[in-house]
């Protein structure tokens, strides 16, 4: 299956359009302050600095693996936005179809998974919970 191909250049800009020329993008480990690396290749070679600092054209190289809290600032340190993002990388999400189980302890059916930073199970719950639920993909540890 074919998906959509990212821009190999991201372009950050401001509310009115205009390119964030110097601006700063900021990534940390979600919900944190924790700094999480970016690189300027896909094979995770060459490091960038964090924060990126934008180009003249509000432009950065920017692969990442996992789930990012992404803060970008214009060249002022005004903060634009503080989103979670996440990289598409194809073992980064994975299809668990109905669940099983019972509603409380619902199982599903993901061999792949494997606990790696940034994985993300979608599924079909196939019971209702009526409190705190473990699940469990088959293959992997409970999440």
């Amino acid at each position: 299956m074919a998906t959509l191909l990212p821009n190999a250049r991201q372009q950050f800009i401001d509310g009115n359009g205009v390119p964030l020329a110097g601006g700063s993008v900021f990534f940390f480990v979600p919900n944190t302050t924790t700094p999480k690396s970016t690189w300027q290749d896909s094979g995770q070679l060459t490091l960038n600095t964090n924060p990126v600092i934008l180009d003249a054209a509000g432009e950065a190289i920017i692969f990442g693996s996992g789930v990012y809290r992404q803060v970008v600032t214009d060249s002022a340190g005004n903060t634009i936005w503080d989103q979670l993002t996440s990289s598409t990388d194809a073992g980064g999400i994975i299809w668990g179809g109905t669940s099983g189980g019972s509603g409380n302890a619902q199982t599903i059916a993901a061999t792949s998974f494997s606990s790696q930073d940034g994985q993300q199970v979608s599924f079909i719950a196939g019971f209702s919970n009526s409190g705190a639920t473990t699940l469990t993909p088959s293959g992997g540890s409970a999440i």
